[in-house]
């Protein structure tokens, strides 16, 4: 792509959106309490990825277990300052490093109950598979993580896929409409766990989007990102995983507004020239593992937003849609945020 063309490119994108960028001090609320106008109902949801617990014995456990507790702390203090009611909290893969031993590995306290506590986030906790949960453990992981919702139905943790799939549909409604539909989808081409899983999931995914009974708004979540300026932007360790991605599921995606993944770990707002009612959002800045830079890579995309830890809000109401990027920095305050508009 030339770089006139570029500029038109990323011209008509920022004519079909509008983005606020603001800096405050730390701890502060910099976009005011509400993400909407005053009055309107609105539905909130957080979304995170790659902040999965490792075992007590790994090297790095310390440090990675202080950032996770200083980005579960700065998802909740926001959600306080913010005055926003959860809905819910996407968990977007790698959701555990290393195999845990089944569902009653300490780690699902101190790693999920206790970090993300009921106190701070008495909402459920819709996971998505992330490839660590099916690498570690001798690919177990899925499995024990599936599990453990089935085995606490009354629990926050989430996984309500049938028929031994890894992806499934959740609808939020306000009073008696719904305003959202989220795919959760498995990203793990390699992976799948049945014989046939990622054909069955193409067909699937052309089924639910082929009804009528969304909500008002469409959302995709999935462990790999479509594109990225981070470290997997070259594909080169799964070489076949994003041109499938890509080929199988993005012409599929023609009615949402927001594809949100992780597995780059950090914070991202991709926008493409060849998919502009599409935003990519990437939210791997976790602190399950450590953060990974920027690397510039130029491919005919523009990266809008880019940080190395934070979390998502995601927030709708019947005549807009909008994401927010908030980044944490090192002493666990959020001090910058970005958000991308949809009506």
């Amino acid at each position: 792509m030339s770089k006139h063309s570029e500029r038109l490119a990323v011209k008509r994108l920022f004519s079909r959106r509008r983005f606020l960028i603001s800096t405050g001090a730390a701890g502060a609320a910099v976009l005011g309490a509400s993400a909407f106008a005053e009055g309107e109902p609105e539905m909130h949801l957080l979304a995170i990825g790659d902040w999965g617990a490792p075992p007590e014995d790994t090297d790095d456990y310390k440090k990675l277990r202080s950032m996770q507790q200083k980005i579960a702390r700065a998802m909740a203090a926001y959600s306080v300052e913010q005055g926003i009611g959860l809905s819910a909290v996407l968990a977007l893969g790698d959701n555990f490093y290393h195999a845990l031993r089944g569902t009653d590995d300490p780690r699902w306290q101190w790693g999920f109950e206790n970090l993300f506590t009921k106190a701070n986030f008495a909402c459920p906790f819709y996971a998505v598979m992330g490839n660590h949960d099916y690498e570690d453990g001798k690919q177990e992981n899925w499995k024990h993580e599936i599990a453990y919702a089935n085995d606490n139905p009354q629990g926050r943790w989430h996984f309500p896929a049938t028929n031994g799939a890894t992806w499934y549909r959740q609808d939020f409604s306000q009073g008696d409409k719904k305003l959202l539909t989220i795919l959760f989808l498995d990203s793990n081409t390699d992976h799948m766990h049945l014989a046939d899983g990622w054909n069955k999931q193409v067909e699937w995914i052309k089924s639910e989007l082929d009804k009528s009974d969304h909500g008002r708004w469409l959302v995709i979540a999935a462990h790999h990102p479509m594109f990225t300026e981070g470290y997997h932007h070259s594909g080169k360790e799964d070489p076949d995983l994003y041109p499938k991605i890509r080929k199988d599921w993005l012409p599929k995606f023609s009615s949402a507004v927001f594809y949100v993944s992780g597995h780059d770990h950090n914070l991202q707002h991709i926008q493409h020239p060849d998919w502009n009612h599409l935003d990519f959002l990437i939210s791997g800045a976790g602190g399950g593992d450590f953060p990974q830079k920027q690397e510039g890579f130029d491919a005919g995309w523009k990266t809008a937003f880019f940080k190395k830890f934070g979390f998502i809000h995601l927030a709708f109401t019947s005549t807009q849609a909008k994401a927010r990027l908030v980044s944490v920095d090192k002493a666990g305050q959020h001090t910058t945020e970005h958000e991308v508009s949809r009506s």
